[in-house]
């Protein structure tokens, strides 16, 4: 099993794209050991149009059920 880390974290400067957040969600996941009991999100307020979209990629790719966030 891989080694785990309590927290992990990523700065992503791009327009939104669904590809590019589930690369970077699968990514952040992985480097937790699988699954996260707790996601922080934070996104600028260009992803606005795009957050229903973000957050629900987050919590299917991240499997965590509790997302907090912020823009």
């Amino acid at each position: 099993m891989p080694e785990s880390n309590l927290a992990y974290s990523r700065i992503v400067l791009s327009t939104f794209d669904d590809d590019l957040v589930v690369e970077t969600v699968n990514e952040c996941r992985e480097a937790v050991g699988g699954k996260a009991s707790c996601v922080f999100a934070f996104v600028s307020s260009d992803w606005r149009p795009h957050l229903e979209d973000f957050l629900e990629i987050v919590q299917i790719h991240g499997r965590s059920p509790l997302v907090i966030g912020g823009s």
